[in-house]
């Protein structure tokens, strides 16, 4: 409630899921951009991205930002194997201590992973001088 009242005060529309099986359609194109918050941690995660990568919502229309709380690990690259993450996406990958930024050269193969230096506690002023 929180988050939604202050997206709200910043004049950003917020639309919130509880319901996995009632999930928007995410078309590829359309005629605005839209950012995806998702956690990690949700139980099902995976069939959202799956159902994201099936639609071919990793494209440039989408920002992603996909927190993770814990610690840098293979298996959570590992498990975008099979997610068609291509090079016009704008997806991040937020832990405590790193913020990396994924995509593939093309479906089913290796994720190319940079890292931002940068994570959660980033200050206004060190993410002013990044995105500059």
């Amino acid at each position: 409630l929180e988050l939604y009242n202050e997206a709200r005060n910043c004049g950003v529309r917020l639309i919130v899921y509880r319901d996995i099986s009632n999930l928007p359609e995410l078309p590829a194109y359309d005629v605005y951009r839209e950012g995806v918050l998702l956690d990690l941690d949700f139980p099902d995660a995976d069939l959202i991205l799956q159902k994201a990568s099936d639609n071919r919502a990793f494209v440039s229309r989408f920002s992603w930002l996909l927190l993770h709380n814990g610690t840098y690990e293979t298996n959570i690259i590992e498990s975008f194997f099979y997610i068609n993450i291509l090079p016009d996406s704008d997806v991040k990958i937020s832990g405590p201590d790193y913020l990396l930024d994924i995509y593939k050269i093309k479906p089913n193969h290796p994720l190319v992973i940079t890292s931002l230096d940068l994570n959660r506690n980033s200050s206004l002023k060190e993410l002013s001088s990044f995105w500059n």
